[in-house]
């Protein structure tokens, strides 16, 4: 399953979860530079969350009898946990305020990702471009996601994050089949 669909299947699943938080920051009319540092800052916690999580991973790697058997689990665990969360109670974060809480609300929303990279680390050999991959797609959903959120408002939030967890089970559950 080493294919760029793999990766980009992935890369989606991440930035759909983002996509689902950014969908209620356009609800607060943030300015179009806001936009910008937003996903930018998400994009690069993309980036080097699942760096950090690979890194672990291979520390772990060695110590592991069935690493195949892992990165399944822990893809449909973080799966399900997504699809259980898009129906859970969301609270508004706004960002009207200091750059400092469009850091912390995008590392809050990124952290997620560097389970994801102990997860590949057992079982694929990712290189830079896997996690430029990652950053830039969660970097261009989160952006699409505000500007949705002008739009539709909090119709479409819950399930860009149940997709996502669907995507990541889907994932999963091959790993075990093949």
């Amino acid at each position: 399953m080493e294919s760029l669909i793999y990766y980009l299947l992935i890369a989606v699943a991440m930035g759909l979860d983002a996509f689902s938080v950014s969908l209620s920051l356009g609800i607060q009319q943030l300015s179009i530079r806001r936009m910008f540092l937003f996903s930018l800052i998400v994009g690069i916690f993309h980036y080097l969350f699942p760096l950090m999580g690979e890194s672990i991973g291979h520390l772990f790697k060695n110590y592991l009898i069935f690493p195949v058997d892992v990165t399944a689990i822990l893809f449909i665990v973080i799966g399900i946990y997504m699809m259980i969360a898009a129906f859970g109670e969301k609270k508004n974060v706004f960002l009207r305020g200091k750059p400092f809480a469009i850091v912390l609300l995008g590392l809050a929303v990124s952290i997620d990702s560097l389970s994801i990279g102990f997860s590949l680390s057992f079982t694929a050999i990712l290189t830079y471009w896997h996690f430029i991959l990652f950053g830039s797609m969660a970097m261009v959903l989160t952006f699409a996601g505000i500007y949705i959120g002008r739009k539709i408002r909090l119709v479409a939030r819950i399930y860009s994050e149940f997709i996502a967890g669907a995507i990541l089970l889907f994932i999963g559950c091959t790993y075990l089949i093949i």
